[in-house]
């Protein structure tokens, strides 16, 4: 299992070692999908606001992803029966909820005031924030990226479920945070490479879903 601030080999060499510190992130626009295609999302909704007073109406799907929050996020209510076979989702937040005004969410939402890793007074929410060591030297300060950009992903479930009407759904995710780091050479790389290649290899984080009726 992961734990932050272990000591782990690099993808890229794995004589050289390094440390995770932190990786907080979004996830939103959550769906199953039947088998043939048809994707079920939920059926709450919520307004928000950004700072300059502009509203929009977008689904209330989201969930906030750390090693150290443990306990499950709520989706919403999905009205759906079938076999189902994978999951849809976007990392991150799409830009224009980037500038959310936490004031304007309900208490306890996630995009709710009070995450200081993920939200910044001056620059908004982002999507993801990773913070690493290149190396394991005490001297060596910890790089922080702050990541903006989205992505749309799609997971085959490990095994189709068939669900019917009126039970909860329980999605649990795989990852692999050493993936984030395939083809990256931490030693010789640019700051600027480095994350370019990161955040190409987001989709290679996530490795598995399941689907779970209670």
């Amino acid at each position: 299992p992961f734990r932050y601030d272990s000591i782990y080999p690099s993808p890229f060499d794995t004589n050289h070692l390094f440390s995770i510190r932190r990786i907080r992130f979004f996830l939103s626009k959550i769906e199953i999908i039947r088998q043939g295609g048809e994707q079920v999302t939920v059926q709450d909704s919520i307004e928000l606001e950004a700072p300059a007073g502009v509203s929009r109406k977008v689904l209330n799907s989201f969930a906030k992803l750390d090693r150290d929050i443990f306990q499950a996020n709520v989706l919403g209510t999905v009205v759906a029966k079938g076999v189902f076979d994978s999951v849809k989702f976007r990392f991150g937040l799409d830009e224009i909820l980037l500038q959310t005004d936490p004031a304007s969410t309900p208490a306890g939402h996630l995009l709710a005031a009070g995450d200081t890793i993920l939200y910044d007074s001056t620059a908004g929410f982002a999507s993801a924030v990773l913070i690493f060591k290149t190396d394991t030297l005490s001297a060596t300060p910890p790089l922080e990226f702050r990541l903006t950009e989205s992505q749309e992903i799609t997971l085959p479930l490990e095994m189709p479920v068939n669900v019917e009407e009126g039970f909860d759904l329980k999605i649990t995710l795989r990852l692999n945070y050493l993936a984030l780091f395939d083809g990256v050479d931490l030693q010789h790389e640019s700051v600027a490479s480095i994350r370019q290649k990161i955040v190409q290899n987001l989709p290679k984080l996530f490795f598995g879903a399941v689907l779970e009726v209670d």
